[in-house]
């Protein structure tokens, strides 16, 4: 059984590269910032996924753990 590699409350980046993995559209209006990890959610198929919010608006999104990296913390 995989475990989540990411804690709630941690700080992820997001690129999205990407492709949402709901509906396999490309999601380019996604802003590449830092992001919170909200929720650790069930896998969808192989992939773990989390609830991530982020933005001046707090946008909330389902990634994929191989979408988002842990932001170094600042010296």
């Amino acid at each position: 059984m995989s475990h989540h590699k990411f804690k709630v409350g941690q700080h992820v980046k997001f690129d999205a590269p990407s492709i949402r993995m709901t509906t396999r559209i490309a999601d380019p209006d996604a802003p590449k910032e830092n992001y919170e990890i909200m929720q650790l959610l069930p896998p969808n198929g192989t992939a773990l996924q989390y609830r991530i919010r982020g933005g001046a608006i707090g946008h909330h999104r389902v990634v994929a753990e191989t979408e988002i990296d842990l932001v170094s913390p600042q010296p």
